[in-house]
């Protein structure tokens, strides 16, 4: 009971319903509504893409990357993720990019858990941002088919293309056999 001798009741309702109002008021789009999504932006082979930041497990640093000798030079090593050793491969190299430049602004995306359980090198420091949904653009035919394989969409950030890739199909993809059945992969020593 309130000093004036009213009694008010609280409740989640109430208290939404609160939120909703001061956020109209001040012009924020509730959560609900908005079509926002966030996205982990990356560069490689001179490239950026984009992945949704709930399918990045974790950013490792490139020092944590074990070399592996007599592998497709696509394959840059492996990283130990609390436990499990996952592949890492360069998909500059994939996309026949040079391969990428491993350097101490090397980091390496580990994807949420799936079969493969694959991991990408980015050659530049990777950032997070909110796209909405509206701008990405589902149809494009501007790529070559085997990076249209790869990514959902494209969107524009900062005045230049960004592919979002598909995480389900990397690891799938037929170039990654194409490479593993030709010698245009080289093989690292």
């Amino acid at each position: 009971m309130a000093s004036n001798g009213k009694t008010y009741l609280y409740s989640n309702e109430s208290d939404e319903i609160l939120k909703l109002r001061a956020n109209e008021i001040a012009g924020i789009a509730s959560l609900e509504t908005s079509h926002l999504r966030s996205f982990v932006i990356f560069e490689v082979g001179g490239m950026r893409f984009a992945i949704d930041a709930s399918e990045i497990a974790q950013i490792l640093s490139s020092k944590t990357i074990i070399p592996l000798p007599f592998t497709p030079a696509f394959i840059v090593g492996i990283v130990n993720y609390r436990g499990d050793f996952r592949t890492v491969l360069d998909l500059s190299l994939m996309i026949s990019g040079p391969p990428s430049n491993i350097s101490t602004a090397t980091h390496i995306l580990v994807l949420q858990e799936s079969d493969e359980q694959v991991s990408i090198v980015s050659e530049s420091i990777p950032y997070t941002m909110m796209v909405d949904e509206n701008e990405i653009q589902k149809e494009y035919d501007f790529t070559p088919e085997w990076i249209r394989d790869i990514i959902d969409g494209i969107v524009i950030i900062q005045d230049s293309f960004v592919g979002i890739l598909s995480t389900k199909r990397i690891a799938n993809h037929k170039r990654l056999e194409e490479l593993l059945d030709t010698k245009e992969s080289g093989v690292r020593l």
